[in-house]
């Protein structure tokens, strides 16, 4: 345990109005007809993409840094990931996605939007509620981005299609090709987001919450007072840079550089609640993956308003979770060693 602020395809949720993690007969239903619409979205879509180029990383940063281009990103998930449905509204993190390598709608669309945006393009993670005419209805990821022409396209599973002229353009050619579906809601997320569910109090569809601005770090640890907000701030204002060593820059600086990688990110996240009085613990833990490489990540664990125990990890609450122990375990990875 590290002390808070330390250095050192398309896939079918439940009714958007509840999003519970319930109704499992729904899943089902809804995930019969995953191959149905899942052509009917790629109708429009682009062919191959950098046909016989070999995009090979062994670590998910040689990954981020490698897959620099839209088209790149696109064609690695065609070579490198498979379909595989699984219940729930949380995708699992890029990084576990990059290692498992087998995932739905919701794992492709939180991976691509992520590359993107580390690499500074312009994208947004978009969810699309559909409603059948039997009153039945479902809901889809999708990114909306911009590819480096200026020209606008989205992603649906392992592929793009387009182009575009805005969101509203996005929505009316997806509506028309569901054909005896209608879309009838949406909301947009931060590129990377893994909870797909609506956020709340969401103004409007589309509404992206706090976007606060402070000139001084100072002004941020006053203002950033609830875990929702230091969220939404790192999300909005920070990127990903990984840099090497065990040692986080203090809060105050990754503040001014707005890149960091995981252990900033937690310490940053750490330093600010402790500052307002809330429960908060960083937790490094090191794994090792399938091909037996040695990975580490920094996380946080903290209790929310209500009690609950949540984690963060890079700009994701996640959770939630009962101790360490149920995170790690949530982390999916067999942990050999602890900070």
């Amino acid at each position: 345990m590290v002390h808070p602020g330390d250095q050192g395809g398309v896939s079918f949720l439940p009714d958007p109005e509840n999003f519970k993690e319930g109704g499992s007969k729904m899943m089902k239903r809804l995930f019969c007809v995953l191959a149905i619409v899942t052509g009917l979205i790629l109708a429009a879509g682009c062919g191959n993409v950098l046909a016989g180029e070999n995009l090979s990383f062994s670590t998910f940063d040689e990954a981020v840094e490698g897959l620099n281009t839209p088209d790149k990103v696109l064609s690695f998930m065609q070579k490198n990931f498979s379909n595989s449905f699984h219940e729930g509204i949380v995708s699992y993190s890029p990084e576990e996605f990059f290692r498992i390598r087998s995932g739905d709608g919701k794992d492709y669309a939180t991976f691509f939007s992520y590359i993107l945006s580390r690499h500074d393009y312009e994208a947004d993670l978009v969810i699309i509620v559909w409603e059948g005419k039997d009153g039945k209805k479902g809901a889809f990821s999708t990114t909306l981005f911009k590819d480096g022409a200026g020209v606008k396209w989205f992603q649906a599973s392992d592929k793009k299609s387009g182009p575009v002229t805005s969101l509203e353009d996005m929505l009316e050619k997806i509506d028309t090709d569901l054909k005896d579906r209608k879309v009838v809601g949406h909301w947009v997320l931060p590129p990377g987001s893994m909870d797909h569910r609506k956020p709340e109090g969401t103004a409007a569809a589309g509404s992206r919450g706090e976007s606060e601005s402070y000139a001084t770090f100072e002004e941020a640890v006053k203002g950033l007072d609830s875990p929702q907000k230091v969220f939404s701030y790192m999300r909005n204002n920070f990127s990903f840079k990984y840099h090497s060593g065990a040692i986080a820059y203090a809060p105050g600086q990754l503040f001014t550089l707005k890149k960091g990688d995981c252990k900033d990110f937690s310490s940053f996240f750490s330093h600010i609640l402790q500052k307002h009085g809330y429960y908060v613990e960083m937790v490094g833990f090191t794994f090792y993956q399938k091909d037996n490489k040695r990975q580490g990540h920094v996380v946080a664990i903290y209790k929310d308003d209500d009690g609950q125990l949540w984690y963060q990890s890079n700009f994701d609450r996640l959770g939630p979770v009962k101790s360490v122990k149920d995170l790690l375990k949530q982390e999916g990875v067999i942990v050999k060693s602890g900070v």
